[in-house]
């Protein structure tokens, strides 16, 4: 890569080089000079040429022109013509704008006077004024200030506004004075020297100009050919300036841009000097002296992947195959542990490049082969050496053992140096490095997504203690599994969660596996030191739900590709979700989930919440206002005795000298005429009692405060109530087959969120975590429950292709009538608005162990059918207003249960996610509402027989 931007850049030059000299034999180099000499040909011949004589001939026109000429309106009707009068002033005002007024003396001026709007003359310019004003403009003149001798600073004197004159400046502040004049003098005359050099050169590299009423004309430079070679002039369609310029380097900007979550571009660290620098020589030199031990420089334009070279899947062959191939047991047996103690060796006679003809070559032998190749021995050591030598023969010996045919002349001294020079010429000439090392040394977040292999699996045995028969404390030993993760430059430990740990047991985890990660964290200890310093003590942490198998020849390293997990793949256990994919399918009201002080839970929809809301503040203000009672009582001051009053000459006496506040409040306090007490005072001592006063209000009322909020905690009168609401998702990339859904729980949202989100859309969603209490062992296709983490979870919405397999899995919402349910599948969530005939009594039963409040209702709607409906964990506001008989009530969310056949009524009931109300803003529900309420006014017949059904089957013989 090097070699090939030090090419691209000799080029541009050359280039540059032919467009400074352009071929004056070449019609299109012509046209450029002939474009751009303009501004040096005489403005007066240009003018004659472009417009023609008559132009000038037209200025040069005498006076009888202008009599017999006039002016008409535009209906062709001639105007009066100009006076003799009034042409003659218009003359004179001409001529006084002409040269000869700067020709006048000084005399001419004494003529001319100011008048005001009435035309009244004011009087006259005195001669001293006059002189005044030609003394202040001779004293501007640049030109004379220069000149200025320095005897006039020494008689000039500064002066006030009353005329007062100000000391005389001395002789150090006139030096020091001229010094900084005479210093941006040249500094101003440096920078715009500067500044005509940069413009020459911006025009004579970057810009071109536009011809008039022509299309521009811009040269490209030919990368491809030699120098020597002429630029070619194509015409470009020309891009609105204002000056009419175009900027050939407009379009580099745009690959500074760098997606939030693709891990940034890696930086090439050699110099990579401009041509304006003035050490660029220098530089580049230094550069070049650096020796190198590997060309990086490909001679393939296009990157291959190994499964394009290879003919089999790895480990296809047995291991007597392998032997058969030439393998040796030793090349079979290596593992990265293993690997590092490994030494080549050579038959006697059998000389090696770089290899020393040794019989033994090892890292130390490796280290040697590398310092006499060329490497800095203050770059490298033996740790360096060791770390690499090890990946190197284990990641050769797996593709020999994988991939016989292919690789098994690999296995030799010279392909492991070459490897070492590859690494020494890429991390320590180049300055790259491997993600691992980025991580570790803190310059990179380990949540990217990146493919890592796994070198080892390490088994840990843990020790817990728990009571055993007889209250005696025994200990059970708990093996779990620790990885290490390489990328083949370096390595760390990483822990692993429950499904992983199990993926390890069934053997679908194994040593070599590729597996694609993201969402990590470092655990253990800070980064920020060397990757080969590392201690077994820092760890990645792993969750199962961001960790995947990767493909076995998928690059390691950083991915740029952001992974989207699938809703079938998740664990319910597996913790942190990087991304998913989704579908809305239904979002469900904001839910308000209150915890009781006994623990149980209610989840209240929004009326609900604010009916619930202004009860207890109804009893949370009469409890307030009874612990202030309780307080003042507590806190009441002392009563005693009062003197006698002060009298007056008293007082003033012994408030006269006192600038205390608080010694003021404690004479206040034992006063018995205050008015009198506040008339001796003065206005500074009553601004300090009045302070005072204010101050002591203050911190008894935040006393106060404090002391009724702790007894309100003890006395449990906060509410502990959290807002959410669900989604019901499914995979946006998904079959009819391998169909899953997902409940998402949004924790704590706020009121944009819940706008953004809508049915029917597509939307990315990053940042989740698997909701607890779930049982690991469901089935993939059962639905999952997710949960929003707060402040951390993105919702993104995305293009939806119409063709798309997903679209089929949404319905829009409508309002089902109720013969039209039995068609329906079971426990299907409908939406109906129904008219109320009878309320059943109040029943307790039991919900997920707890006890609840059930309701059941009798209902018809406009097609006159029944229904029952079975509504539990009753709260008082639907008890006390909506369960109301002959109430028109909307019910979303509800779950179709059964129909019984031999009383001809569908069965309903709700659920969490089931929203009750009597009136609705979306239009759906608002028309059928107004159907159902004019069916029932049409059909009053058909409604009390309705009414009379559902009386005879609340009776108790049914």
């Amino acid at each position: 890569m090097l070699s090939t931007f030090e090419t691209s850049e000799s080029s541009l030059d050359s280039n540059k080089r032919n467009y400074d000299k352009p071929d004056t034999k070449s019609s299109n180099d012509n046209l450029f000079h002939e474009h751009s000499e303009i501004s040096s040909v005489d403005s007066d011949d240009f003018l004659k040429r472009k417009f023609g004589d008559n132009r000038f001939a037209m200025s040069s026109c005498n006076n009888n022109v202008t009599k017999n000429s006039g002016f008409s309106t535009a209906g062709s009707r001639s105007i009066i013509a100009v006076s003799e009068d009034s042409l003659i002033k218009a003359r004179k005002s001409l001529d006084d704008n002409t040269n000869a007024m700067l020709k006048c003396n000084d005399n001419e001026l004494k003529s001319f006077g100011f008048s005001t709007g009435n035309g009244r003359n004011l009087p006259s310019i005195s001669e001293t004024s006059l002189n005044k004003a030609r003394k202040s403009f001779d004293d501007i003149t640049f030109s004379k200030s220069i000149r200025r001798d320095n005897n006039v600073l020494k008689d000039s004197r500064f002066s006030t506004a009353n005329g007062h004159s100000i000391e005389k400046i001395s002789d150090v502040s006139l030096k020091r004075a001229r010094k900084i004049l005479d210093g941006d003098l040249r500094q101003g005359s440096i920078l715009q020297e500067k500044l005509q050099s940069n413009i020459i050169d911006l025009c004579d590299s970057e810009l071109t100009f536009n011809a008039v009423d022509k299309r521009m004309t811009t040269i490209i430079l030919d990368k491809n050919k030699s120098s020597n070679s002429k630029s070619r002039l194509k015409e470009t369609p020309l891009i609105h300036s204002r000056l009419g310029l175009k900027n050939k380097k407009a379009k580099i900007s745009s690959k500074n841009i760098v997606h939030p979550l693709h891990p940034n571009k890696r930086r090439r660290l050699h110099p990579n000097v401009s041509r304006e620098s003035h050490n660029s020589q220098s530089k580049i030199s230094e550069y070049n002296s650096i020796k190198k031990l590997f060309d990086l420089k490909s001679p393939l334009k296009k990157r291959f992947r190994l499964k394009d070279f290879v003919s089999n899947y790895p480990l296809d062959f047995s291991i007597s195959y392998i032997q058969e191939l030439g393998i040796s047991e030793e090349v079979i047996n290596i593992t990265s542990k293993n690997a590092i103690t490994y030494r080549f060796t050579w038959p006697e006679g059998k000389s090696q490049e770089n290899t020393r003809r040794l019989s033994v070559w090892g890292p130390d032998e490796a280290l040697s082969c590398l310092i006499e190749s060329g490497a800095n021995s203050d770059l490298i050591n033996e740790n360096w050496v060791c770390n690499h030598y090890q990946w190197i023969v284990w990641k050769i010996a797996s593709m020999v053992r994988s991939f016989p045919h292919e690789f098994r002349n690999w296995w030799n001294p010279k392909k492991v140096l070459d490897q070492l020079q590859y690494r020494y010429e890429r991390e320590i000439n180049n300055a790259h490095r491997s993600a691992l090392k980025m991580i570790i040394e803190g310059d990179a977040a380990a949540s990217m997504p990146m493919i890592l292999c796994v070198s080892d699996i390490i088994k840990e045995d843990t020790s817990h203690v728990t009571p055993g028969e007889n209250n005696v404390k025994g200990n059970i030993c708990k093996i779990t599994y620790i990885l290490e993760l390489t990328d083949m430059w370096y390595k760390i430990r990483a822990d692993i969660d429950l499904p992983l740990q199990r993926a390890i047991i069934k053997s679908k985890l194994q040593i070599g596996c590729k597996v694609e990660i993201c969402g990590a964290k470092i655990v253990g200890g800070p980064v920020g030191i060397p990757a080969l310093e590392v201690s077994n003590s820092i760890r990645l942490k792993l969750s199962a739900n961001s960790t995947k198998l990767a493909h076995w020849d998928a690059k390691l390293g950083f991915n740029r590709v952001c992974p989207y997990a699938t809703l079938r793949s998740l664990c319910p256990d597996g913790g942190y979700i990087f991304a998913i994919d989704i579908l809305v399918l239904r979002k469900y009201p904001i839910t308000f989930r209150e915890t009781m002080i006994d623990g149980t839970i209610i989840n209240r929809n929004e009326q609900e919440e604010e009916y619930a809301k202004s009860k207890h503040d109804v009893r949370l203000n009469i409890k307030i206002q009874s612990l202030i009672n309780e307080y003042e009582i507590l806190h009441k001051p002392n009563t005693h005795n009062k003197s006698k009053g002060i009298s007056k000459k008293q007082t003033i006496q012994d408030t006269s000298k006192i600038t205390s506040g608080e010694q003021l409040y404690e004479i206040m306090q034992d006063c018995l005429e205050l008015s009198k007490f506040w008339q001796d005072l003065s206005s500074e001592q009553s601004e300090w009692l009045q302070n005072y006063i204010q101050k002591k209000e203050q911190e008894k009322a935040s006393h106060m405060n404090e002391w009724v909020y702790d007894n309100l905690e003890k006395l449990n009168y906060t509410r502990k109530v959290i807002p959410y609401f669900k989604v019901r998702v499914c995979d946006y990339n998904t079959s009819t087959i391998n169909r899953r859904e997902g409940i998402i729980n949004v924790w704590q949202p706020d009121e944009l969120l819940f706008n953004t989100i809508k049915e029917g859309r597509r939307y990315k969603v990053y940042s989740l975590t698997s909701a607890n209490n779930q049982n690991y062992q469901m089935t993939s296709l059962s639905p999952i429950r997710l949960s929003s983490m707060k402040g951390s979870t993105i919702w993104k919405e995305e293009f939806m292709n119409t063709n798309n397999n997903a679209l089929s899995f949404y319905s829009s919402r409508t309002i089902s009538h109720l013969d039209e349910l039995q068609r329906q599948d079971l426990n299907i969530e409908v939406d109906v608005v129904v008219y109320i005939l009878v309320v059943g009594d109040l029943s307790i039963g039991q919900r997920f162990g707890k006890s609840v409040k059930i309701q059941s209702l009798l209902v018809t709607d406009n097609s006159g059918r029944l229904a029952q409906i079975e509504i539990k964990n009753i709260s008082t506001y639907m008890e006390d207003i909506l369960l109301k008989p002959k109430n028109v009530l909307i019910l979303l969310n509800l779950q179709y249960r059964a129909y019984d056949p031999k009383y001809g009524i569908y069965i309903l009931s709700t659920c969490d996610n089931t929203e009750i109300k009597i009136s609705s803003r979306e239009e759906y529900t608002r028309q059928a509402k107004g159907n159902l309420e004019q069916w029932i006014k049409n059909n009053s017949d058909l409604v009390n027989k309705c009414e009379a059904k559902a009386i005879e089957l609340c009776r108790p013989y049914y």
